[in-house]
């Protein structure tokens, strides 16, 4: 395996991220009836593309908010077994909310002596 996005421990701001595994074996080749992408621990049908060297899947529902876990396996074509890879990202897409209260609800104020009450 030579790549893979999103990256180990990103932070991203979509729900439905692109997921990237770029493969490589230069002898025999990639099986392509090994390739076995799982998301969350449910395996999700994902197709290994000979010429682009890899598989590209998107989740066609939303993804949980929080950690999402990936494990990606492979072999050649001489059944020998990568290393299964297996990385985590964050969904984040909720903002963060808030509050400003000056002087228990004034509009403004002038004076350099405020209450600020912050939520």
């Amino acid at each position: 395996m030579v790549s893979f996005s999103p990256g180990n421990k990103a932070l991203l701001n979509t729900a439905t991220p692109q997921i990237q595994v770029a493969l490589k074996d230069e002898a025999s080749g990639i099986d392509p009836d090994s390739v076995v992408l799982k998301v969350n621990r449910a395996a999700v049908e994902v197709p290994f593309d000979a010429q682009q060297g890899g598989v590209t899947y998107t989740p066609a529902s939303l993804l949980k908010e929080g950690s999402n876990s990936i494990t990606f396996d492979a072999r050649d074509k001489t059944n020998n077994v990568a290393a299964t890879l297996v990385w985590s990202f964050t969904i984040d897409t909720q903002a963060p909310a808030g509050s400003v209260v000056i002087n228990n609800g004034d509009a403004s104020t002038t004076s350099a002596a405020v209450k600020l009450t912050l939520a």
